[in-house]
């Protein structure tokens, strides 16, 4: 899939953000794809971002292959985390668990491509990220940012993911330019959106709220 045209790097309107986005594109995808290996990477990777978007651990590390990891982050930003990531699964148990603690699972992805391979999935998108100020400065290297706000980070990346023979996630690569304070908005608190304060959610509570939603297991 790809976009006839390239998508806006503008500010997502808040109103709009929902963190399953990118879940629920990705499962409207499958309806273009047959080949059985080739829905199950994209089954896994659909399941793996509704996890996320809903901050349930356990249901995110179920999409994850115990065989081998290995995640990555090219850019142009050279920092402890964009240098420590995860390169077994071992290691990927607490980079998960932190991320969901410091409230970095809010994720609004608009996708320009999605390239679904035998061992890989490709895609560009345009992310809007719901980011704490102090790990806008930790993790992204934002001197400027307030660590007392909450930020809309708005970039595009390009991000491969890996699969084992099982068809389960085993690595992400990542690739990004620079991150500044230009890409981010400060939000007010009617904008940030009410599960950051509520925390997470298991996927069960979405299908409950989603009761007639098609989802495909194969």
């Amino acid at each position: 899939m790809y976009s006839a045209q390239r998508i806006s790097e503008d500010f997502i309107d808040m109103a709009d953000f929902d963190p399953t986005h990118m879940a629920r594109f990705a499962n409207e995808q499958l309806a273009t794809i047959s080949e059985p290996h080739r829905r199950k990477i994209l089954i896994n990777f659909r399941d793996h971002a509704l996890a996320e978007a809903m901050g349930d651990y356990d249901a995110l590390m179920e999409t994850c292959s115990k065989k081998r990891q290995r995640y990555e982050v090219y850019s142009d930003n050279d920092n402890e985390f964009t240098r420590n990531q995860p390169s077994s699964y071992e290691e990927l148990v607490p980079h998960y668990r932190a991320l969901i603690d410091a409230n970095m699972y809010l994720i609004h992805g608009v996708p320009d491509k999605l390239i679904v391979g035998d061992d890989s999935l490709m895609t560009e998108m345009v992310q809007h990220m719901v980011v704490p100020g102090a790990i806008a400065k930790l993790a992204f290297g934002v001197e400027e940012a307030d660590e007392q706000g909450v930020y809309l980070f708005t970039t595009r990346l390009a991000v491969i993911f890996i699969f084992d023979e099982d068809g389960l996630g085993c690595g992400e690569h990542a690739f990004g330019g620079t991150t500044s304070i230009d890409q981010m908005r400060l939000l007010a608190e009617s904008e940030i959106p009410p599960q950051y304060f509520s925390g997470p959610r298991s996927v069960g509570e979405f299908f409950a709220a989603n009761p007639d939603l098609d989802w495909p297991g194969e």
